[in-house]
């Protein structure tokens, strides 16, 4: 059985990659949403990699972490899709103070909606 690193792991592997230290890490916020297919997932992938540039380590795959930044901020998610409950976990990881926790959280409930259609 191939072991999928859990989204704690990939939260460090950012955090590293980033050179950020704890005190700019977030909490670790995190929500879950429901009725998540496959299709649905790809979707937000590619609308958020179109619209904002984001980068998903792996690309494919139902566990990662996604990177979106601009010159002046950088946001960062860990993200575990459990297909077979239909479920996406999303964990806050970092971000810039200059984005607002409900921007990001906004943003992904939109994309979501959208794909959901």
């Amino acid at each position: 059985m191939k072991r999928v690193p859990t989204i704690a792991a990939l939260g460090a592997i950012g955090l590293g990659a980033l050179g950020a230290s704890p005190a700019v890490a977030t909490d670790g916020e995190q929500r879950t949403y429901a009725n998540v297919t496959e299709e649905i997932f790809e979707c937000v992938k590619v609308d958020s990699i179109e619209a904002q540039g984001t980068v998903y380590e792996p690309r494919y795959g139902p566990v990662g972490v996604s990177t979106t930044r601009s010159a002046l901020w950088r946001v960062v998610v860990a993200y575990e899709h459990d297909v077979a409950a239909g479920q996406l976990t999303y964990t806050l990881v970092y971000k810039s103070w200059i984005v607002p926790r409900a921007e990001i959280w906004n943003g992904i409930e939109d994309a979501l909606a959208r794909c959901s259609q």
